[in-house]
């Protein structure tokens, strides 16, 4: 295989480790969240409701603590939810917790695979980038760059970017050269 053909191969294959880290970042970012998280927030926005109902009943009657039902239907239709968290926080909880996933990232497996991602993701453009710099001194012209490359990977010097580049990525580039 020339040297042209293997660099574009090698290109090839960090795009499409790319593409697998941006897939990863968007898994992990739009996953949903573990079941106690959305207990907390669901417990939190009950706990909101009732506070919130607390006023609500107050405004209801009128100056001479009359009922009256245009008012209380006034108040229903600006905030349900705080009506029904004061009237029946079991069932408000329960049947919200109804809709919830059994599996779901907590904050720090999230911030896991976030992390993950972004460096792997990184290392992938960094070793992209590389490799195209070398086609382009080879070909003698500039080589086309993905439309979502990050600028700063682009600009980077050739020295700061091959400091960058850990020894796996390396032996890939060798191993596929």
């Amino acid at each position: 295989m020339k040297p042209i053909d293997s660099l574009r191969a090698v290109i090839s294959r960090h795009r499409v480790s790319i593409s697998r880290h941006v897939a990863e970042r968007a898994a992990a970012l739009s996953a949903p969240v573990d079941a106690a998280t959305v207990t907390a927030r669901i417990d939190a926005e009950i706990a909101a409701g009732q506070e919130r109902a607390g006023k609500f009943f107050s405004f209801i009657g009128s100056p001479r603590n009359e009922f009256s039902p245009g008012r209380f239907n006034e108040h229903m239709k600006n905030d349900a939810f705080a009506f029904f968290a004061s009237f029946d926080p079991e069932r408000v909880r329960e049947m919200a917790l109804e809709k919830v996933g059994p599996t779901g990232l907590t904050g720090e497996e999230r911030a896991k695979r976030l992390a993950y991602a972004e460096a792997a993701l990184a290392e992938a453009e960094i070793a992209e980038e590389l490799a195209l710099r070398e086609l382009d001194a080879l070909v003698g012209a500039h080589e086309p760059r993905r439309l979502d490359a990050k600028p700063p990977i682009l600009l980077a010097p050739l020295a700061e970017l091959q400091a960058a580049k850990p020894a796996k990525m390396i032996a890939f580039s060798k191993k596929a050269g």
